[in-house]
């Protein structure tokens, strides 16, 4: 593929809000007898969960700081040792609820949740859910996560496969993560093309259509050498 082109992947992750601002660190699970809620894995986020009554949870959701851009991402596990109906609420102290809430049992394959199961309050400050759960693992969350680990899969893979591509860590994020980049240079010495993306966490949608555009361009097609 006649292309230099170098993609760099800054601040890939972000949710963890760690400023002592606004945002509270407070235990990161919260449950009852036979369900819990928790948002330790990758991509999971609420600011401090309570049981409110049996099959009633509480999830509260704060920035680190403000003023911020208004897209409040939240991310939890449900785990459950029998078959259950719960309710979950989340509550926006500084924005407005904004993602249809994604479901999925694996964490790889997302659908959105069914209208039927989840209510917005009229001024969009409060989500409600009503779900009904397995035995096992549920995830729930503001979009599909794409985290760490699957970056890191898919350049790999890139630079596995295509000969030119090489892939280097450029730095370090604050909270201590490789910044990647993956570079192909081109032998007849093109223009530098740079491509950034998903500079916004949330914006799981631009991750996607990046992943497109980069296949395409790096594919041995007429398109992509002509390109």
């Amino acid at each position: 593929m006649p292309l230099s082109m170098t993609l760099v992947l800054y601040g890939l992750l972000t949710w963890g809000f760690t400023s002592p601002l606004i945002a509270v660190e407070l235990p990161n699970t919260c449950h009852n007898q036979h369900i819990s809620l928790s948002k330790n894995f990758s991509g999971g986020l609420f600011n401090n969960c309570h049981v409110l009554e049996n099959n009633v949870f509480e999830l509260n959701l704060a920035p680190e700081n403000i003023p911020i851009n208004a897209s409040p991402w939240y991310a939890f596990e449900i785990e459950s040792d029998i078959a259950s109906s719960i309710k979950v609420v989340l509550n926006y102290s500084h924005a407005k609820h904004r993602y249809w809430p994604q479901v999925s049992k694996n964490f790889s394959n997302w659908q959105r949740l069914a209208t039927n199961q989840f209510v917005i309050s009229s001024v969009n400050k409060q989500l409600t859910l009503q779900l009904e759960v397995k035995p096992g693992k549920t995830w729930i969350a503001a979009q599909p996560v794409i985290d760490n680990h699957s970056y890191q899969v898919w350049l790999a893979d890139i630079e596995k496969t295509q000969p030119q591509a090489s892939l280097q860590i450029v730095g370090k994020s604050v909270q201590g993560r490789n910044l990647l980049a993956l570079e192909s240079v081109a032998k007849n010495k093109k223009p530098v093309i740079v491509l950034l993306g998903r500079q916004h966490p949330p914006e799981v949608t631009g991750a996607l259509a990046m992943r497109a555009f980069v296949a395409t361009i790096m594919a041995d097609s007429v398109a992509a050498n002509e390109f």
